[in-house]
């Protein structure tokens, strides 16, 4: 118990410092760089993002389940294997995605199509910065076997913390060795040392990957996919749901537009962060919980779970109406009149806090299709709708659309766990049952 105590702490620990250094980040290089440029490394990473979920295919999450399974029934006949076929899958699509973004980026350069700013420029250098997707996915891969031996600090650090430490002073570097083009030249040393960071991991995750038996018994593949797809599938939704729309304004609109909107973005993220970080341990707790019978644990864990997620966030939410001026001047000065945007995004979390675990209860429960479907419907909805509502709302269109099918789907998906479960994981269940104990004690 106190074992598990110790990692629970020094996960949220690394993830305090990772949102940390995010922010520092955001705001470090907002103000370094000119407004076009944050708003490519804005569309770049949100890309990043995006697409190193989709290309992961689901195979962290597969290590996760089947490196321990495999330690415990087999002693670790087969761990070597299933780890060589996550990577080879994985990074074939990954690098074929890398090296056709690279070919395109080059093509649009040598027709001359890039050389005035507008949609050619930004798709040229978005698809530039993709060729850091093999170290994102390959981070991915890796921190799930590190984690899949127990392991914290190499499977959260090197790219959450390390890396985004890091990018501080590469700014200074940059502007020092190439004043005239210090974007370019911040770029290559980001990349150079994500490539650092995942290679050091991937030293590290070898080292305890115990050796395999010479014999070892052929792979049964079909379990790693079919058991972890509809998950994927809604982490890659949700992860679509909070990055595309950068994208999409960066796109139709400019990336000056998209340096503010990702800021913003960013900042209403915050809402969630609490949320984000209780699921980590809450998905198990009720999982034992639901399949041991114990229905009473489950609700107390549910409830538990969204008051500590939904009261910072309601917090957070307050700061922004009444002091989102403030808060935004800090960021950027020129913040300041895209307060409303910052409140309709925020939303969208509020809800998704006020919802409570209900995601969490569905993958661990057996109804991790349900999850994905209604995930994956708001996805294609977002991709569907952004584009004619930013042509005629702009980024004003962008925020109603991502913020209220945030919502939209915050509220489905606690109906349906409570429906397939039984359960209310929502912030109204959690204040009833406080009443009504309030109730019990004084009479």
């Amino acid at each position: 118990m106190k074992s598990l105590l110790s990692k629970s702490l020094i996960a949220v620990a690394l993830r305090i410092a990772s949102a940390i250094l995010a922010y520092a980040s955001i705001i470090v290089l907002a103000r370094w760089l000119p407004a076009r440029e944050f708003g490519y490394w804005g569309s770049i990473i949100s890309a990043l993002t995006f697409l190193g979920v989709l290309c992961g295919l689901g195979l962290p999450m597969a290590l996760l389940r089947f490196i321990p399974q495999d330690q415990v029934e087999a002693s670790g006949a087969q761990t070597s294997t299933i780890i060589r076929y996550a990577l080879r899958r994985t990074m074939r699509v990954t690098i074929g995605i890398s090296v056709a973004a690279a070919l395109l980026a080059f093509a649009l350069i040598l027709s001359g199509l890039t050389a005035k700013a507008g949609v050619a420029q930004t798709v040229s250098v978005v698809s530039l910065g993709l060729l850091l997707l093999p170290f994102y996915v390959l981070i991915d891969l890796n921190g799930a076997v590190v984690r899949s031996f127990g392991g914290l600090f190499w499977a959260i650090a090197p790219r959450e913390v390390l890396w985004r430490l890091g990018l501080l002073p590469l700014v200074v570097i940059a502007s020092t060795l190439n004043p005239s083009a210090p974007f370019a030249t911040f770029m290559v040393m980001a990349g150079l040392s994500l490539g650092a960071m995942a290679g050091v991991q991937s030293w590290r995750s070898r080292m305890m990957v115990p050796a395999q038996p010479v014999a070892a018994p052929p792979l049964d593949t079909k379990p790693l996919t079919q058991v972890t797809r509809p998950i994927w599938m809604s982490t890659t939704a949700n992860y679509g749901l909070s990055n595309l729309d950068i994208l999409f304004v960066a796109l139709m609109i400019s990336p000056e537009m998209a340096a503010p909107y990702f800021i913003l973005s960013r900042t209403a993220s915050l809402l969630s962060f609490a949320h984000n970080a209780i699921s980590v341990f809450l998905g198990p707790v009720l999982s034992r919980a639901y399949y041991g019978k114990d229905p009473a644990q489950a609700q107390a864990a549910a409830s538990t779970g969204v008051v500590l997620a939904f009261l910072p966030a309601l917090m957070a939410f307050g700061l922004f109406y009444l002091w989102g001026a403030e808060v935004l001047e800090v960021l950027d000065p020129k913040l300041t009149q895209h307060v409303p945007l910052l409140l309709i995004l925020s939303v969208g979390h509020l809800f998704n806090a006020g919802a409570g675990p209900c995601g969490d209860l569905l993958n661990m429960t057996g109804h991790e299709r349900l999850h994905a479907k209604v995930s994956t419907t708001m996805l294609l909805l977002m991709l569907l709708c952004l584009p004619m509502v930013i042509y005629l709302s702009g980024v004003l269109g962008a925020a109603l659309v991502v913020s209220g099918l945030l919502s939209v789907q915050s509220v489905t998906l606690w109906a349906l766990a409570r429906r397939a479960t039984g359960f209310d994981t929502s912030i109204f269940a959690a204040l009833r049952i406080l009443l009504l104990r309030r109730d019990a004690v004084t009479s």
